[in-house]
């Protein structure tokens, strides 16, 4: 049978939360070490929006680091994931602005 999923994004969405608010402090490595504690879940076959949310996030901190390679490659990564349209634009607008940001 299948598990119940009642409340399964609980925990997805408050890693993602506390990370926000640690980004926002400019506490980066714990955001970092907090948006870790997402990699213990078990395995899955598909990635999907969650997993897209957590290499954003980890995209919009190395950003705030300066590490704009490092960034950019969490943000291609996370376009590849199938999700909702509107992440994949707004991810879209990080990767230009990068890019556009190198040009200079």
């Amino acid at each position: 049978t299948e598990p119940n999923r009642k409340g399964r994004w609980l925990y997805p969405h408050a890693i993602l939360a506390a990370t926000r608010i640690l980004i926002d402090q400019k506490d980066y490595d714990r955001a970092l070490a907090t948006l870790a504690k997402f990699d213990y879940r078990p395995p899955k076959k598909t990635r999907g929006p969650w997993e897209f949310l957590v290499q954003e996030a980890h995209g919009d901190i190395f950003v705030e680091q300066g590490e704009k390679d490092d960034a950019l490659a969490k943000y291609q990564d996370a376009v590849t994931i199938d999700t909702h349209q509107s992440y994949v634009d707004r991810v879209n607008k990080k990767i230009e602005a990068l890019r556009n940001e190198e040009e200079r």
